[in-house]
């Protein structure tokens, strides 16, 4: 809904005839427009507007439209953070940042506008800043088995191999039917130079949820291979091959 960003009751405060009624796209549009008509200077209404244009994919104009409730209210923790959504949408993803930054810094307990920032700085390749957003988020909720895996995904992007190896086994810990988890955990577990058979588990904990997962199907050929098991090696390659997997990496390796 284009008015998720209030509460029902300061809605109907901002205009009572939205409620009760079913509205078409174009009467909701009239009706925030008049709102904004009769309290222009109301930053409420325009951020009620940028959200009706952002739910409609009308990036530029919600832009506009919360840049105007932004200038109207510049404490406002909400115009910060909306812009700073549909800036990284549009690509500006300096000023995107700029703004999460800025939302922050007015509301440091705000979750939400912290988990986009590490997301964004994450997408950018800006592991570090990304990873320092995300462990604070893991200080906050430790049982979350998403947080710990994109504090694997960073820390194994800036060569913590160690943090990003217990942080992944953290997450499996936490939801072991997370396959492609299951991989990255067995490739981190690649890295360290440890012998297959201390981490082979891993994927037959994963292939209980879903045997036919290909990716894992194929690394567990991968692992057995290795050890230099090459008839199990070659059961678990014919698998993926079956199951449609004519990758390079499983057609040498069958080979």
């Amino acid at each position: 809904s284009s008015l998720q960003l209030l509460s029902q009751e300061e809605e109907q405060q901002i205009h009572p005839l939205l409620f009760g009624v079913e509205l078409s796209e174009q009467e909701l549009l009239i009706a925030l427009k008049n709102n904004i008509a009769s309290n222009p200077s109301y930053s409420r209404n325009w951020l009620m507007l940028g959200s009706f244009w952002e739910n409609t994919l009308q990036y530029d104009s919600a832009a506009y439209a919360y840049t105007k409730a932004f200038e109207l209210d510049t404490t406002c923790v909400k115009c910060k953070q909306q812009l700073a959504g549909v800036m990284a949408i549009r690509g500006m993803v300096k000023e995107a940042i700029g703004f999460y930054n800025k939302t922050l810094s007015l509301d440091s307990t705000n979750t939400t506008a912290r988990i986009q920032l590490a997301r964004l700085l994450k997408r950018e390749s800006k592991f570090k800043e990304s990873l320092k957003h995300f462990e604070w988020l893991l200080n906050k909720d430790t049982t979350n088995f998403y947080l710990w895996e994109q504090v694997g995904d960073c820390s194994m992007r800036i060569d913590s191999i160690g943090k990003g190896l217990y942080s992944y086994n953290r997450s499996f810990e936490l939801n072991q039917a997370n396959m492609p988890l299951a991989v990255k955990l067995i490739n981190a577990y690649l890295q360290t130079g440890i012998p297959p058979m201390f981490y082979i588990e891993v994927a037959n904990i994963a292939l209980k949820y879903d045997s036919t997962y290909v990716p894992l199907i194929r690394a567990k050929g991968y692992l057995h291979f290795l050890s230099q098991d090459y008839k199990t090696s070659e059961i678990w390659f014919n698998n993926a091959l079956e199951l449609g997997d004519s990758t390079r990496f499983t057609l040498k390796f069958l080979g």
